[in-house]
């Protein structure tokens, strides 16, 4: 482990060490031949005579200098995107494994004949549970391949964004086996909204995962949703364990994980909050996020246009 360690650090290391040599040296030959020229009056005399040859020498060295910083700042997007896919697929062989391996287990143990009813029932919940979290899992997975590819099919339709939202929490509050009341629902919004039905169920189901699991093991998320002439607001705040300041800029990458013990002690690949900002994005309208820092709760909040609206029945 620690030579692969080694060996990405040099990589990442070699182009930013070859730009930090490379372009000074262009910018000081390129400045240092001007400032000769300036000083010698008979061999300024001479360049002056073949200003076209002066020329093009001074543009090839920008050139130069130009490709250079070009081809670093490139060598490195890559490198960094192969350790966040590195990362990436370690957590994929964690997410399958995990879920696959309790289901195996309970699978075994449902086998004994002299097993409890009770027991039966517990050990076909949990896998019920893995089950879900796998789906979940390969949900964001494809959604994530799609819109990486710009491959899929937006088809519209009226949708209750309440009932939505309450249809959501009951899901999200059975997989982690806590209590609705943990998740407030504020609404202010007597329309109906016509937009992308599956998109809008899977920013909801992404968000509010994202606050309970991350906000664990007492969570309390505060959902808001509030109607405008022409736009549909939507806010959900948790008291998890923040996410550092420094840090909030990045976290809609894809593949991006905040450091830290409290992030990496739960479970995820950093897809969700990727594939929930671009569906948002997707249906007009711009995820973004407040945090005061460390441990000191989450609020994401985006707001969706109304490309028609009905009042609710």
């Amino acid at each position: 482990m620690k030579k692969i360690k080694l060996a990405n650090s040099r990589s990442l290391t070699f182009p930013i060490v070859m730009a930090s040599v490379t372009v000074p040296l262009g910018i000081f030959v390129l400045v240092g031949w001007i400032l000769v020229l300036l000083r010698n009056q008979q061999l300024s005399q001479q360049v002056t005579n073949n200003t076209g040859m002066m020329a093009a020498g001074v543009v090839s060295l920008i050139t130069i200098i130009t490709a250079l910083v070009l081809l670093t700042v490139f060598l490195s997007r890559e490198i960094l995107e192969s350790r966040r896919q590195s990362r990436f697929i370690d957590s994929i062989t964690h997410e399958l494994k995990s879920p696959l391996a309790s289901i195996r287990l309970c699978t075994q143990t449902l086998e004994r004949a002299n097993l409890p009813l009770n027991k039966r029932h517990e050990l076909q919940q949990m896998m019920i549970d893995d089950i879900d979290r796998l789906s979940f899992f390969i949900d964001d997975i494809l959604q994530a391949n799609r819109i990486a590819n710009g491959v899929g099919h937006i088809s519209h339709a009226w949708v209750n964004p309440k009932e939505m939202i309450e249809q959501v929490v009951h899901r999200i509050c059975s997989r982690h086996h806590i209590d609705s009341s943990r998740i407030q629902i504020e609404d202010h919004f007597d329309t109906q909204l016509f937009t992308e039905r599956a998109s809008l169920e899977m920013i909801f189901r992404n968000l509010l995962d994202n606050a309970i699991k991350y906000s664990l093991p007492e969570p309390n998320v505060y959902c808001l949703l509030k109607s405008t002439e022409k736009s549909l607001f939507i806010s959900i705040q948790d008291n998890g364990i923040g996410i550092p300041l420094p840090h909030q800029h990045r976290i809609f990458e894809r593949f991006f994980r905040a450091p830290g013990e409290a992030v990496n002690n739960r479970s995820g690949t950093g897809l969700g909050l990727y594939v929930a900002s671009q569906l948002v994005r997707n249906l007009g309208g711009k995820l973004k996020v407040q945090s005061e820092g460390v441990n000191r709760g989450s609020r994401f909040t985006f707001t969706l246009p109304h490309s028609k609206s009905s009042t609710v029945p």
